[in-house]
């Protein structure tokens, strides 16, 4: 059985800010993340960079896009690439980029060592015009979420979506997507771009893969509720500014 036809749940993945991160754009050396208990940030002394909570950036690549895309320096995490590989290898997930770096992820996928027929690509703009860039993101997301309601209006199961993405796993798109009756649950993880995705927000996937709650739920995981919180809790929940703004390709 192919995972495309299989039950697994559908993971839709970012890359800058969620593996690729950028603790440089407050002071944080990359080599202390993951590393150092305590580093300073801001001005002040903090443990969100500490081994307990974030993953260590061991991954060190520059890329030259050409004229068009551009030079990248990337740092990311092994240990988490392998570990959202393992599951895709395995079948336990269907693991989907939603980048924007929709035309060069057979660069990412040789960097993070992925196979492209285990890991698959989302095509939602034109890289050579732009069109769709603008809330594609979201379009895709909700074009899946309606093919996962056509499934239950045929009497099938819909398959559970996570969606990861350091700026439109947002607040405001995990409102808009609750309530969607008859579609399955969702997890929407909001990674800080200065770390990318947490020791504690991946255990939220990993929980919410093995054990998808039953119905329409919507999940919400950010920095300030790394272990998840339904939507219906949204509206009550202070939100926090953007401090990240967009960072990468």
């Amino acid at each position: 059985m192919t995972v495309e036809n299989s039950k697994a749940p559908i993971v839709l993945l970012d890359f800058d800010g969620v593996l690729n991160a950028f603790p440089d754009a407050i002071g944080v050396r990359y080599e202390d993340v993951g590393v150092a208990p305590v580093v300073e940030c801001r001005g002040r002394m903090t443990d969100d960079f500490g081994p307990e909570r974030a993953f260590r950036l061991d991954g060190v690549e520059t890329v030259r896009l050409g004229r068009r895309g551009g030079t990248w320096h990337l740092h990311w995490s092994r240990e988490l690439a392998a570990n959202l590989y393992g599951l895709a290898e395995s079948g336990a997930i269907d693991l989907r980029w939603l980048s924007t770096w929709q035309p060069y992820v057979h660069i990412l996928d040789g960097l993070l060592g992925w196979d492209p027929d285990v890991v698959h690509n989302t095509h939602w703009y034109d890289p050579l015009t732009g069109r769709g860039r603008m809330g594609g993101k979201l379009h895709a997301v909700v074009d899946e979420v309606i093919r996962q309601l056509r499934v239950a209006d045929a009497g099938g199961r819909p398959r559970p979506i996570v969606w990861v993405d350091d700026e439109e796993a947002s607040v405001a798109n995990a409102l808009m997507l609750h309530g969607h009756e008859g579609a399955g649950p969702m997890l929407l993880v909001n990674p800080l771009a200065f770390r990318g995705i947490s020791r504690r927000q991946w255990a939220c996937v990993r929980r919410f893969v093995a054990d998808p709650p039953e119905g329409p739920v919507v999940i919400y995981s950010d920095t300030m509720h790394e272990d998840g919180v339904t939507a219906d809790r949204l509206h009550d929940i202070d939100r926090l500014p953007d401090m990240t703004g967009h960072r990468g390709l």
